[in-house]
């Protein structure tokens, strides 16, 4: 296979490219965003999302399913201090 037709991986945390970081900043009311924010950025957000992942899992499990369901991210949110309130309770 010619080089140019190789398919090259990515994690999926470096999808999350630095003009979505940056839109999350204007978001929140940043004007300017130095270049270390996007690396670190990204490793807060793996974190969060591991975090929340791990939490989402063990409803999961405690319920004896094998599928996670929008109630247990959700509650995995609430048990965070996060709240949502497009999803039902």
């Amino acid at each position: 296979m010619a080089k140019r037709h190789r398919v090259t991986t990515k994690k999926a945390i470096e999808t999350l490219t630095r003009p979505v970081i940056r839109r999350m900043c204007r978001k929140g009311g940043c004007k300017m965003v130095r270049s270390c924010v996007y690396d670190e950025s990204r490793h807060v957000v793996d974190k969060m999302l591991k975090m929340i992942i791990t939490d989402a899992v063990e409803y999961v499990k405690h319920g004896r399913r094998k599928r996670i369901k929008s109630i247990d991210i959700s509650a995995a949110l609430n048990r965070r201090g996060f709240k949502l309130y497009s999803v039902h309770n």
